[in-house]
């Protein structure tokens, strides 16, 4: 994850540098939490600062284009994001 970060900077000189990090739990995969943790211990080793979730990292987002006071299912975010964004939020937005 932070490898991406320091690939992308590689040529850019920023004042700060964030890191956002979201983690959906999955039942199937190992170490998950240990990943997470250990990308997060990279990025601030590289200097940069971190804002992480559990779930519904998506909802931070939609928050910049408009005002939610309610629940919500994961679809919701799905959908409202491929409009802003003009993708499939769903099949290519977790990638970007």
């Amino acid at each position: 994850m932070v490898d991406g970060v320091v690939d992308y900077l590689e040529d850019e000189n920023y004042e700060e540098v964030w890191c956002d990090f979201d983690m959906d739990y999955e039942p199937d995969m190992n170490h998950q939490y240990e990943d997470f943790d250990n990308a997060i211990q990279s990025a601030h080793k590289a200097g940069y600062k971190c804002a992480y979730s559990n779930e519904a990292f998506e909802l931070y987002f939609i928050l910049h284009f408009q005002f939610i006071d309610q629940e919500q299912l994961r679809t919701f975010f799905f959908k409202t994001l491929s409009n802003y964004w003009d993708i499939n939020y769903e099949k290519s937005g977790k990638k970007r």
